[in-house]
C-alpha cells in the first residue's frame, strides 16, 4: 500500500475517532482571539474563513461565532460541499478547515485512490493474461511451422525435382508446384 494512502486513513481514522474532544472549539478560540493579517501583525479584528462539510454546519458555526467574536462579524464559516471549485475565488482571507470536512476529504482521497488502484490490478492482470496469450500463439505457430517443414521435407524425399518453368502462378502455387523449395518462413505481427 503507497505511504500517502496510509497517511491519509491514519488522519481520517483519528479523526474519526477523536470526535468531541474540541477540535472546532480550540480551532474558534484561536480564530477569534488573534489572526495573523498579510503584513505579519497579529491582529483581532483581521477576517478569516472556516470551511465546514455542510451548510447546516456552517450555520451552527457562525452562530458559535457570535459567541465567541460578540459583534465582530469577519470571521465566517461557509459549506466547501457545495461550489466547491467557486467558493475561494476572489477570497484573500486565511482559511481554516473544520475537522468534519478534513475527515470527509481524507475519506474521499482514500477511495478515490483505493478504487484507482483496484481498476489498476484488474488492468495489470489482464494485461498478463494477454501476454501469457500472445507468447501461446507465437509457441502455436512456432510449432505448426516445424510440423510443415518436416512433413514437406519428408514428402520430398527421394522425388525426382521438376525443371523450372515459367508460370503466372501465384507464391503459394509455385510453393506447392516448385518441390525445391526447402523451407517457408512465417511472419506474424502482433498489434495492440
Amino acid at each position: 500500500m503507497s505511504t500517502i494512502l496510509n497517511k491519509l486513513k491514519e488522519l481520517s481514522n483519528y479523526y474519526r475517532l477523536t470526535r468531541g474532544v474540541g477540535h472546532t472549539t480550540r480551532m474558534l478560540m484561536g480564530i477569534t482571539t488573534a489572526n495573523l493579517t498579510t503584513n505579519g501583525v497579529y491582529d483581532v479584528h483581521a477576517p478569516a474563513t472556516i470551511l465546514t462539510h455542510d451548510g447546516k454546519f456552517a450555520d451552527e458555526l457562525n452562530k458559535r461565532l457570535e459567541y465567541y467574536c460578540g459583534v465582530r462579524k469577519n470571521v465566517k464559516a461557509i459549506p466547501f460541499s457545495s461550489n466547491y471549485d467557486k467558493i475561494l475565488r476572489g477570497r484573500n482571507t486565511p482559511i481554516l478547515l473544520d475537522n468534519a470536512l478534513l475527515q470527509q476529504l481524507f475519506d474521499e482521497a482514500v477511495e478515490e485512490i483505493e478504487m484507482g488502484k483496484s481498476i489498476q490490478d484488474k488492468l495489470d492482470e489482464k494485461i498478463e493474461k494477454l501476454e501469457r496469450e500472445k507468447k501461446e500463439l507465437a509457441e502455436t505457430v512456432v510449432k505448426l511451422k516445424c510440423e510443415f517443414l518436416i512433413d514437406y521435407q519428408e514428402d520430398n524425399v527421394n522425388k525426382e525435382v521438376p525443371q523450372p518453368t515459367a508460370s503466372f502462378l501465384s507464391p503459394l502455387d509455385i510453393l506447392t508446384e516448385n518441390k525445391e523449395v526447402k523451407s517457408v518462413e512465417i511472419k506474424v505481427e502482433y498489434y495492440q
